[in-house]
């Protein structure tokens, strides 16, 4: 009868370090798959922020061509203005000494 309840006994060590195995088991496949959601989260947060990054700085590089293309115009105003100017200044020249 003892040796019968000494492998009950055995057998109850056993069952029960398999049921804490179990549970540590569960508890590591929790944590990984928490931890894989944490990355799949911050990788999705990365490439959010990667394109608003690039937005940002699409909308710099065309707002800095814009206002080139606006300087370019500015300058050829410029130039037919001066033209114009020295234009009229002869004429005035010419007329003056007829």
């Amino acid at each position: 009868m003892v040796g019968l309840l000494n492998v009950l006994y055995q057998k109850a060590i056993i069952l029960k370090k398999e049921i804490v195995n179990q549970i540590n088991s569960s508890l590591i496949d929790l944590k990984i798959q928490q931890i894989k959601a944490e990355y799949r989260t911050k990788k999705a947060q990365l490439s959010k922020t990667s394109a608003e990054y690039n937005m940002i700085a699409d909308q710099i590089e065309a707002k800095i061509k814009s206002e080139n293309a606006k300087l370019l115009e500015a300058r050829a105003n410029k130039r037919v203005f001066d033209h114009e100017v020295d234009f009229l200044r002869k004429d005035f020249e010419r007329v003056k000494n007829f």
